[in-house]
């Protein structure tokens, strides 16, 4: 008589559905309260450790518990006790591989690692912008050696705007020299 009490209980506080009162008593404990509350706390304990950064454990646990106490009594536990257990291995492997990755692979190594990512994409990102100026210095360049030989070409050329056009076509060549340059320390910083 006393489990039934406690499955009423247990099943109209945490609002598990009206097939609650059909299951045996220590699936409902085991399966629907303990390994999902677990679970819940557990996490929430994660999430408020990373929200609230130097504050004391004791802070974080006492908002756990809170937070899983609003979602009890707002009836979501229901749907997240269904999952949890039914995800447990899944929960439990990522769980170890999150813990040995920590263990093995220090905060600070991995931040680095960010850092870097950031730095080969933005070098990548300025060999691409290099590469296209290079290719607009190379039309421009190639517009003026036309631009020559029509001059060239005229019964009376102008000596001073040849003159001109090939100090330009020299400045042009120059500025493609230093981008070549520029691409080629940038694909030395680059792994492939």
């Amino acid at each position: 008589m006393a489990t039934i009490g406690i499955q009423e209980i247990i099943c109209s506080l945490f609002k598990l559905g009206a097939t609650c009162y059909t299951w045996p008593i220590d699936k409902l404990l085991v399966e629907y309260l303990l390994v999902p509350s677990v679970i819940l706390i557990v996490f929430l304990f994660i999430i408020t450790k990373a929200f609230l950064h130097n504050t004391n454990l004791k802070i974080h646990a006492l908002l756990a518990i809170v937070f899983y106490i609003a979602i009890v009594y707002t009836g979501i536990y229901g749907i997240i006790a269904s999952f949890s257990f039914s995800f447990l291995i899944l929960f439990l492997i990522l769980g170890f591989g999150v813990f040995i990755i920590t263990r093995v692979i220090r905060m600070e190594w991995i931040t680095g690692v960010g850092k870097m990512a950031i730095k080969l994409g933005e070098k990548k990102y300025d060999i691409i912008i290099l590469k296209d100026r290079k290719e607009v210095l190379e039309k421009e360049k190639e517009a003026i050696e036309e631009l020559i030989e029509k001059e060239k070409k005229k019964d009376n050329p102008d000596d001073s705007k040849i003159k001109s056009y090939e100090l330009m076509v020299v400045q042009i060549q120059k500025e493609i020299d230093l981008i070549d340059k520029q691409i080629k320390r940038a694909e030395k910083l680059i792994p492939k």
